[in-house]
């Protein structure tokens, strides 16, 4: 089978965000797993297709934007090359890991051909405002636009044009029904490369020596570190917390720092800053116990890597505490949203002052993480695809129609111009997701009229 991968980052395997770095894996381990054919096809500078050193075929895309969000170059001579290069590679199956405007321009591609389309969704839909980045100015006016529905019915048409949406636990499938997805939902979690994780000795914790509290992800107010050095505040002056990760929020970093002073803990509060992924888990050995204040988490990498260490997790409710963090898993403790940081302080001396429990939540952790390893999570996924092409009885070799020539020849590259600018402009003011919402108006602009 020919399956082509789909990523909204130029430099996902890099990117600080998880969906991103996940996109790049998943292609990599259906490449070392199976014998399946692999495009991954991502934005870049140029248009271009080649191989690398694993023997894995890259579909670059000419786009425009920054790391955060890239958008096609929409001149017809792009597309036109673009629509090519698919043709020539022949995929039986897309697999998209965003919902933007490259997602859209192939799944429009992907529909011509009747070509199954899948994607798997990194957010809850209800909750589309609560995952945007940036600058508090950004958020108030994408939850303005967000008031008026403008991105929702469009991601909405985005994910009922798929064949299949994959979501990462039941709280997302829940989700989907109820934000208007009316197609095929498949339960698959996320994979992790957890060797490096699962190879690591588990820690002996000693009350009197220093206590290493660690957190991995961007700071920003939907992970919410401010909460975490409230917590800091109740415990003795050996525990650490080291917070690994960069921010992108200037006001929000601020709001840290200025605690930080406040409660004078100077010494206790530790910026690791960005770590690569391969040097993780020598860091994270280190470390004696994960705690997360996440508001929102559909499901995070950082809870899945503290697992395959054995660092057990104190965590306040989201989706991936309430899929993982349960009494049965014994891996931590879950508190509710709004528990007092000095209760969420004693969960984490309960553990730390307790030898036998702490042991008991490593090995679980370890014995959790399992679950999750990219070996797993390709064979769920390959059942998937399989499923779905039967389901459309296509002979494994695609007959592809040559459609680039119903490109309207009228869009010249002033119109691209001009489309770029207000795109631009949307998105400084209204973040990612809004700008894709435009992108249903301008479909019209590349049928014949």
């Amino acid at each position: 089978m020919k399956i082509a991968f789909i990523t909204a980052w130029k430099d996902p395997q890099h990117s600080t965000s998880g969906a991103a770095r996940i996109s790049y894996e998943i292609a990599n381990a259906f490449l070392k797993y199976t014998d399946h054919q692999i495009l991954f096809i991502s934005p870049d500078d140029s248009t271009k297709m080649f191989d690398d050193e694993n023997g894995m075929k890259h579909l670059h895309v000419e786009s425009v934007g920054d790391e955060s969000f890239m958008y096609p170059n929409l001149d017809k001579s792009n597309i036109k090359v673009l629509y090519e290069k698919l043709e020539e590679f022949g995929p039986d199956l897309f697999h998209s890991h965003t919902e933007t405007f490259l997602a859209a321009n192939i799944q429009y591609w992907a529909q011509k051909q009747r070509i199954p389309f899948i994607s798997t969704i990194h957010f809850t839909p209800t909750d589309m405002s609560d995952f945007q980045v940036g600058s508090k100015t950004t958020k108030v006016l994408y939850k303005f636009v967000d008031g008026i529905k403008f991105a929702e019915s469009t991601v909405k048409s985005y994910l009922n044009n798929c064949d299949v949406v994959i979501a990462l636990n039941n709280y997302i499938k829940e989700d989907l029904v109820k934000f208007g997805y009316t197609n095929a939902i498949e339960v698959i979690p996320n994979g992790r490369d957890l060797e490096g994780f699962n190879n690591l000795e588990l820690n002996i914790v000693d009350p009197q020596k220093d206590i290493n509290l660690f957190f991995v992800g961007e700071i920003n107010e939907r992970k919410n570190q401010t909460y975490l050095i409230e917590v800091l505040k109740y415990l003795p002056k050996n525990y650490i917390l080291n917070l690994i990760g960069i921010s992108k929020d200037k006001s929000y970093q601020n709001e840290i720092n200025t605690l930080v002073k406040k409660y004078n803990l100077e010494n206790q509060v530790v910026f690791l800053g960005k770590i690569n992924f391969s040097e993780l888990p020598k860091v994270i050995s280190k470390m004696h116990i994960c705690v997360s204040a996440a508001k929102l988490e559909v499901q995070s990498l950082a809870i899945l890597e503290s697992l395959a260490s054995g660092k057990p997790i104190v965590g306040l409710e989201n989706h991936t505490t309430n899929e993982l963090i349960i009494e049965k898993n014994r891996v931590g403790y879950k508190l509710p949203v709004k528990v007092d940081p000095k209760v969420f302080s004693e969960s984490i001396v309960q553990i730390s002052n307790d030898k036998k429990l702490y042991k008991e939540f490593s090995i679980n952790c370890k014995k959790l993480s399992k679950r999750f390893s990219w070996k797993n999570i390709v064979i769920e996924t390959e059942s998937t695809y399989l499923k779905l092409m039967n389901k459309y009885n296509r002979p494994q070799k695609t007959q592809i129609k040559p459609i680039y020539q119903n490109l309207n020849p009228e869009l010249n590259k002033k119109q691209v111009n001009l489309l770029k600018n207000i795109f631009f402009t949307w998105t400084a003011f209204f973040g990612t997701s809004v700008v894709f919402a435009a992108w249903n108006s301008w479909r019209n602009l590349f049928k014949k009229k």
